[in-house]
């Protein structure tokens, strides 16, 4: 059984969400300890770790944000896609040594909203990427091209 661990830190002087994800503990803790909270003039959080954890997955994992929570679950791809649907962003995972992910905060401070369509990925993909209403990475959009006749070709046929 593999095991992910997890930081992840708001930093809203970048207006960026930094997600970092490794099979590395020791990684992680680093990361989470030389990170340092920062408050604003009156007194409000700026920058601050939102979620720390692991997860131990057999078959993958999925990193999601939904109704303002960040955190991993273990999952198959079956079970991935019957949930995924219903959060604002979910990434599949079978496998993972490590990423950094950089979700841009759209209109930090005031009806701010996570970039989830615009997020940089560092280290390992997802297999599957859900944003929205939508897959963005892991499923292919099958186009379908259809002979439309002209005059001409009708033309031809008589």
């Amino acid at each position: 059984m593999a095991q992910v661990h997890y930081v992840i830190m708001a930093d809203y002087d970048d207006e960026v969400v930094y997600a970092y994800l490794s099979a590395n503990k020791g990684k992680i803790n680093k990361l989470a300890k030389d990170f340092e909270p920062t408050e604003d003039e009156d007194g409000g959080t700026r920058n601050y770790i939102m979620e720390q954890g692991s997860e131990k997955y057999k078959d993958g994992f999925m990193f999601v944000f939904n109704r303002g929570e960040m955190y991993c679950e273990a999952v198959t791809e079956e079970d991935f896609r019957n949930k995924a649907e219903k959060m604002e962003y979910a990434a599949f995972f079978t496998g993972l040594k490590d990423l950094e992910i950089n979700i841009p905060i759209e209109d930090a401070g005031y009806d701010e909203d996570l970039g989830f369509e615009d997020a940089d990925y560092y280290g390992d993909e997802p297999k599957l990427v859900w944003a929205g209403y939508e897959y963005i990475v892991g499923e292919s959009i099958k186009k379908t091209t259809r002979h439309i006749p002209t005059f001409e070709s009708f033309r031809k046929t008589l």
